[in-house]
């Protein structure tokens, strides 16, 4: 009508019904997110009994229950495939139970992971060392030393080099490094440096040696074979008698009156001790 006005309030009163492309775009966004949170979930929970598998073979394998370990270990990888200590512990099972073909494949892999994981490094130059490849193991041995120098296992190995090749001086030399740098003393470290020190007839040293050995585990029965061997050369035949009556005892008794090696060393330490009595 003439003389109306419009009125002000009527878009507000006018319902909307959203368009179809409005309600395509909302769906497609609550889609994303809850696939994304589902994605999180999913990851969440694969990392968590991936870390539950790897502390089950890390339990296992303290208890040198390998074949168990393993197990852990590979459904821990298999959870985390890109978790490098899972594979590193992987590698390190598989080769306490002989089998160096996964124990190679996992310690490559681990590298590939993470090429500045130390122990990795020299775990794989372990490997090289076994197959006789020195120049490989010492190029892996030179990487973990230059982003570890403090790392006794990088001497250790360069020892087992050295003593492969011969070479009683690099081998003292590098056990001697071991042991400087180890934060805590390694009785595998004092043992090798007290059997290179005996075959350099270094007899003093060897006896240190392999003493400091003894002392961190007095149950190894080859350590006590050692030192009557040490002990004999230095003349001290009744010292040498205790030693190897010990490592007698020690070679009748679980673990070590098992298995063939150590059948043929308790054999041949019966007939040292017969010569010995003579």
């Amino acid at each position: 009508m003439a003389g109306q006005t419009e009125n002000p309030y009527l878009e507000d009163d006018v319902e909307t019904t959203p368009s179809v492309s409005s309600i395509s775009r909302q769906f497609l966004i609550l889609s994303v997110l809850i696939a994304v949170l589902l994605f999180q979930v999913m990851f969440s929970t694969r990392t968590i009994w991936g870390q539950v598998w790897e502390r089950n073979g890390q339990i296992a394998f303290e208890q040198r229950d390998w074949q168990e370990a393993r197990r852990y270990y590979l459904f821990s990888a298999g959870l985390n495939p890109g978790n490098h200590r899972a594979l590193y512990d992987l590698g390190l099972a598989s080769r306490n139970m002989g089998d160096p073909a996964l124990a190679f494949q996992a310690q490559q892999y681990a590298v590939k992971l993470s090429p500045y994981y130390s122990p990795s490094l020299v775990e794989l130059a372990e490997l090289y060392i076994q197959q006789e490849r020195w120049g490989k193991a010492t190029a892996h041995l030179d990487r973990a030393e230059q982003i570890t120098p403090a790392y006794w296992k990088v001497y250790y190995a360069r020892g087992e080099i050295a003593m492969r090749q011969g070479d009683l001086e690099g081998a003292a030399a590098a056990y001697e490094k071991a042991v400087t740098v180890a934060a805590q003393p390694v009785m595998a470290v004092h043992a090798s440096l007290g059997n290179t020190y005996y075959q350099l007839e270094h007899w003093k040293l060897a006896l240190a040696a392999i003493d400091d050995s003894i002392a961190l585990n007095k149950n190894i029965p080859q350590y006590h074979v050692l030192r009557g061997e040490i002990l004999v050369k230095m003349n001290k035949r009744a010292g040498a008698k205790k030693s190897w009556e010990w490592a007698s005892y020690l070679y009748s008794v679980p673990p070590f009156d098992l298995g063939e090696q150590n059948m043929l060393e308790s054999e041949a330490l019966a007939r040292r001790l017969d010569e010995l009595n003579q």
